[in-house]
This record gives structure tokens, sequence and C-alpha cells, in this order.
């Protein structure tokens, strides 16, 4: 436990230079409808794939708490993600590894980037700060990483992102991953903005 706090610790300090701010808001005119009166979500993947350089690592499951408040007609900032948690990780070899989401930063971490209204479905930018992947041994964090939200369902998928700052457990800073997983958000949130 002292390897993977002393991994976590360093991870966290280099990830810092990415919490300054939240990506610009791409326009206004974006609705969202929360059945939370608190604004509050959650959410639960099946299973999780993050592919980065050589290493694959692979959970049974993840869970996501976040707030994405009800609002009419504003600005493209959303919301965040405020922490998650995965379950049953291991890469290829078998060795054991976690991922964990834990972010401080203040503002909107979840930013609208484009809407398709005959799909009813968001892409966003996700302001990543505190994305940690680890093992007993090392850790790194993710830089950035782009995600959709589909009001059918209430699908939030998550795609594609990068290493961030320093690099770590063998793989360089600007690495491109994959980080595959769907997540059923309840309670179902509806988000619509302005058409292109």
């Amino acid at each position: 436990m002292r390897k993977l706090g002393t991994a976590v610790a360093a991870a966290a300090a280099l990830a810092l230079p990415f919490l300054a701010a939240s990506p610009a808001s791409a326009a206004s005119g974006w609705t969202v409808v929360n059945p939370d009166a608190s604004g509050v979500f959650h959410a639960d993947s099946g299973t999780v794939t993050v592919k980065a350089g050589s290493t694959t690592v692979t959970c049974r499951t993840m869970h996501l708490d976040g707030t994405l408040p009800s609002k009419s007609a504003g600005s493209a900032g959303l919301g965040r993600i405020a922490n998650g948690y995965t379950d049953s990780c291991s890469d290829t070899q078998g060795v054991p590894w976690t991922i964990a989401i834990s972010n401080a930063a203040p503002g909107d971490l979840l930013t609208a980037q484009h809407y398709d209204a005959a799909a009813g479905r968001t892409d966003l930018a996700v302001t990543v700060g505190y994305i940690f992947i680890m093992n007993n041994s090392c850790a790194f964090t993710l830089s950035s990483l782009n995600a959709t939200y589909t009001n059918s369902g209430s699908v939030l998928r998550t795609g594609q992102g990068a290493v961030g700052y320093g690099g770590g457990c063998g793989i360089a800073a600007g690495t491109s991953v994959s980080f595959a997983a769907a997540f059923t958000v309840s309670p179902a949130v509806t988000i619509t903005g302005p058409s292109a």
C-alpha cells in the first residue's frame, strides 16, 4: 500500500499543470435536464479497456459520480466528473492495476463540443487532471480525454485521450490512450445543444 500511495502522490504532482482551466466553451444554447434537483448523477459501466503504448489494462466495471445540473440555453460548460473507481483490473500479464478519478479542480470539467440532433448525441471534452492509471510500483495520468453522451439509453461513452506530463510506467507523455468504456447514467439526463 505504501508503494501505491507513493505512486499516486507522484502522479498527482505531475498532473497539476493540467488543472488550471476547463476547455473554452464552444457555444451557448446548451440545455440540460436532470431529474435530480441537486444535479447529481451516477454512472456504471461494463468492461473498461485502456490501451497506452504496449500496455493494456482491462477492468470488470467502473463507477463514476458527478454533477450535470439542469439549465436552459446556457454555456457549453455542463458539469463535472467528481470521482470514479474501478473493480478487478489487470494487464495482459495478470498484474493488478487500478484506475481512479479524483477531480479537485474548480469549474465545469465536462465541456460540450458539438450536438448531433438526429442522433441525440453530444461530443464532450473532459478535463481530467486526476485520472490515475496505476499498479503497485508506478502510475501515469491522462492529460485529455474525449467522450460522447447519447440521450437514448443515457449512455456516456469515453474514447481517446493522451498520457499526461512526465509519463510513467515506461509510457511517454503525449502517448495516445484508448479509454474504451460505456457508462449508463442515472438518473436519465437529457442534453441538447445548438445544431451545426
